[in-house]
């Protein structure tokens, strides 16, 4: 099962302009970000990540969707706990 067309199309045209529009901020103001700033970015970009997943899993592409989420596959949980245990 292959994702729908008008879903990559979608996907591409918006990461697109998520990235322009962060690059443009970035010319236009330049400067030294607080960490509640960086903060405020990182949960920006981990949202739209999970907003991605969960308009995959509505889309129907349960299949490609678990394999998007970390819990999707039973090796994921056993590599992950793997690396939390090395560090």
């Amino acid at each position: 099962m292959s994702l729908p067309l008008w879903f990559q199309v979608t996907s591409l045209v918006v990461l697109s302009l998520v990235l322009i529009a962060d690059l443009l901020l970035i010319i236009w103001r330049p400067h030294v970000p607080s960490s509640r700033e960086s903060g405020l970015w990182v949960a920006f970009y981990v949202t739209l990540a999970l907003v991605f997943g969960g308009v995959m899993f509505v889309v129907g592409v349960n299949r490609r969707a678990r394999s998007f989420w970390p819990a999707g596959s039973p090796n994921t949980a056993s590599r992950s706990t793997t690396c939390l245990s090395l560090s």
